[in-house]
Parts: C-alpha cells; structure tokens; sequence
C-alpha cells in the first residue's frame, strides 16, 4: 500500500499487487514476492533457456497463439 503524502496523485481505493509467476500453458505459477533482484533475474534466464530447449527440440510441438484474438 501507498504512504499517504499530498506529493502523490489521489487514489480512490486503495489497491496491493502480489507479484507472482504464471504460465499461459496451464502449469501452476509460483510467488516471487520474496525473492531479491539477483534470484528473480536468475528465474526468468532459467525459464527462458527451459523454452528454449523445448524449441528446439523435435519432441515437443509448441503452438504460439493469443487468447485475445482467438476465434469462439
């Protein structure tokens, strides 16, 4: 939550963001509020190079595709 000072714009509500990980293929995400800078960049370059063997490897086919624009 926000400190209240007159410096800051006026807010309605009060809002909290919980930062978490997530995936669109279904996996269940996991929490990343406690990690530091140093653990959570470590995540994301390990997640990318675990995309990127599956890419590149002929047993998985991946389909890339965007739920906003998806036919109903």
């Amino acid at each position: 939550m926000v400190v209240a000072s007159h410096l800051l714009p006026k807010m309605d509500a009060a809002e909290s963001f919980e930062p978490a990980c997530y995936f669109a293929d279904g996996r269940r995400g996991y929490s990343v509020k406690y990690m530091r800078r140093q653990e959570l960049l470590t995540d994301v370059l390990r997640q990318y190079e675990r995309y990127i063997r599956m890419i590149t490897n002929s047993k998985h086919n991946l389909y890339l595709f965007d739920k906003k624009n998806e036919e109903t």
